[in-house]
C-alpha cells in the first residue's frame, strides 16, 4: 500500500519514522483501541469506527492546533475577539497588524494586497497547480500575504514549543527543523500565483520572545527550477513507497503508536 497524497507535515514525520507514517496516514490505526480506523465525522471530529472514541493527540499538538484556529479567527474578524498567551512580542504585534490591515481592508473594500488565512493549495506529482480531486500533495499555510500586482509575496507561520527545558529559551537549531516545510510553501505559492515572482517567508515562534526567525526568499528566476526539480523527486520518491520501516529514536517517546504506549509499533 501506498501513500495518495504528500503534505509537508507528513514529509517531517517520513523522515523522523516511516512506519509512523504508514499508521497515521495510511491505516488510520486507532490510538486508543489500536485495532479500529479514526475517520472524520461530520462534526469535524476524528473517531475510531470500532472503539468508537475519538483521536488521541499529544497535548503539543492539540495545543498548536487550538492556537492557529484562535489566531485563524483573530486575524479574519479584523481583531474581535481573544488570542491566547503569546510570549514572542514580535509575534503579536504581526498578528495585531495582519487584523488591523483586513479591518481597513474591509471598511474601505479595497482587495489588493490580501492577507489570506489558511490558505490551501494543491498540487500535482510535478508540483504543478492541481484540483483537489487530482492532487498529489496538499499544503496548509497559516497567514499568506500577497500583492500580485507587484509580484510580491510573503508566508508567515506560527509555531508553539521548541523551548529548551527550562521552558524559557528557544532550542537551538529549531529554525532549521521547518526550513523544508516552508520551502515547499514558497513553492506552493510560486505554482498557484503565476504573477508572483518573489516569496519570502517567515517564521514566528510564538513562546519565546526570539522576534521572528527568517528562513530563505524565493525567486522564480533565481534557482527556482532547481528547487522545484529536487521536491519533485522527493515527492515522487514518497508516494511511491511500499515498505515503511520503523526508526528508534528520540522521537519514540512522543510517538502514540510505540510499544511503551501499548501500540503495534516494536519500538
Amino acid at each position: 500500500m501506498r501513500l495518495k497524497t504528500f503534505s509537508p507535515s507528513m514529509h517531517k514525520t517520513f523522515k523522523q519514522c516511516e512506519r509512523k507514517v504508514q499508521y497515521g496516514y495510511i491505516d488510520h490505526l486507532c490510538t486508543v483501541c489500536f485495532k479500529g480506523e479514526t475517520r472524520r465525522n461530520e462534526r469535524g471530529e476524528y473517531v475510531c469506527n470500532t472503539c468508537l472514541k475519538p483521536e488521541i493527540k499529544a497535548p503539543q499538538l492539540q495545543r498548536g492546533i487550538e492556537y492557529d484556529e484562535a489566531i485563524t479567527a483573530y486575524i479574519q474578524t479584523g481583531g474581535k475577539g481573544e488570542l491566547p498567551l503569546i510570549a514572542n512580542t514580535t509575534a503579536l504585534k504581526a498578528i495585531q497588524a495582519l487584523a488591523h490591515a483586513i479591518e481597513e481592508a474591509a471598511a474601505a473594500q479595497d482587495l489588493p494586497p490580501t492577507v489570506k488565512t489558511q490558505e490551501k493549495i494543491w498540487i500535482d506529482a510535478e508540483w504543478n497547480l492541481s484540483p483537489e480531486t487530482g492532487r498529489s500533495g496538499t499544503m496548509v499555510l497559516d497567514v499568506l500575504f500577497i500583492d500580485e500586482e507587484a509580484g510580491y509575496a510573503q508566508i508567515l507561520d506560527w509555531k508553539t514549543g521548541s523551548l529548551t527545558k527550562s521552558g524559557k529559551k528557544l532550542r537551538s537549531g529549531a529554525l532549521e527543523g521547518y526550513i523544508d516545510q516552508l520551502e515547499v510553501y514558497a513553492l506552493g505559492v510560486l505554482a498557484k500565483y503565476p504573477k508572483v515572482n518573489h516569496v519570502d517567508t517567515a517564521c514566528y515562534f510564538l513562546d519565546a520572545d526570539v522576534g521572528r526567525s527568517d528562513s530563505l526568499s524565493y525567486a522564480r528566476w533565481d534557482n527556482y527550477q532547481h528547487v522545484k526539480d529536487r521536491w519533485t523527486r522527493v515527492l515522487r520518491n514518497t508516494l511511491s513507497t511500499e515498505k515503511f520501516d520503523p526508526t528508534q529514536g528520540f522521537w519514540c517517546s512522543w510517538c502514540p503508536y510505540s510499544n511503551k504506549k501499548g501500540g503495534p509499533c516494536v519500538f
